[in-house]
């Protein structure tokens, strides 16, 4: 099966969702596509600042490096796992170019892999795969789409998250779900942790989708629209919110936490 898969290059997920699936199908994957990667200067720490606070925005920006720091020691980082694996790595700024679109037919993919893609995919694209396109989300679907589900699960009082894959169509996080696993919520949790901790998960759900369909054994279950609900960015004041009700965005021991590598 021939798989293109569409991500971003944050050097704090992004190795722990797609180590797996590089390792185990890299011969299977034609490129891999970085859109719009992630700031992580001064101009990150500086954006954020008035949305989440001096204090998360300095321990994310932390995070950030020393992730950069360790993923150059461990030689895990997208750059690094592509390269020993052969796949080509392309960062694009659009994929609704009729260049990017043209290039991705010419590559022939079976199917297309979205994994934390902060494009939506349109039908143009997910029309060419003959398998169609999956998706990895971090929610129980059809609750919790949009933006930063780990978020509002946490800032809703939620006990439990799950890592759904499902097929995608030209709507956000919709289409028929083909797994979903369960993950708890913790009391000690905060927002990058429970992150940290569903990348774990996530790794094992891609691959264990992508067996299943080329198996012809993947289910095709209901994610029905109607019972959706739907979440944006979270503002400054939703950030408040979610430390007055004890949880936080990040902690110290997150910047140092380096999991599933």
């Amino acid at each position: 099966m021939r798989i293109l898969i569409l991500t971003r290059d944050d050097p704090v997920s992004t190795p722990v969702y797609l180590s797996r699936v590089i390792m185990e199908r890299g011969k299977g994957i034609v490129a891999v596509i970085a859109v719009d990667t992630a700031p992580t200067g001064f101009s990150y720490l500086w954006k954020r600042l008035k949305v989440r606070g001096f204090r998360a925005s300095v321990l994310k920006w932390t995070q950030i490096k020393l992730c950069q720091l360790m993923n150059a020691v461990r030689h895990v980082s997208l750059s690094a796992l592509t390269t020993d694996y052969e796949i080509p790595l392309i960062h694009v700024k659009s994929i609704k170019t009729r260049r990017f679109i043209q290039m991705v037919r010419d590559m022939k993919p079976d199917i297309i892999l979205s994994v934390t893609c902060p494009k939506l995919i349109g039908r143009e694209l997910l029309d060419i795969p003959p398998l169609g396109g999956i998706n990895y989300h971090c929610s129980i679907l059809p609750k919790g789409r949009g933006r930063d589900p780990a978020f509002w699960s946490l800032y809703q009082g939620h006990k439990w998250t799950a890592v759904t894959i499902h097929y995608m169509d030209e709507e956000m996080d919709n289409g028929d779900i083909i797994l979903q696993n369960y993950i708890p919520i913790r009391t000690t949790d905060t927002v990058e942790s429970l992150y940290k901790r569903i990348a774990v998960v996530s790794a094992g759900a891609i691959t264990s989708a992508l067996d299943d369909i080329e198996a012809g054994t993947d289910k095709r279950l209901s994610n029905d629209k109607n019972k959706a609900t739907y979440f944006d960015v979270p503002t400054r004041e939703d950030i408040v919110e979610l430390n007055r009700r004890g949880r936080s965005f990040i902690d110290l021991a997150d910047c140092f936490a380096i999991v599933g590598r």
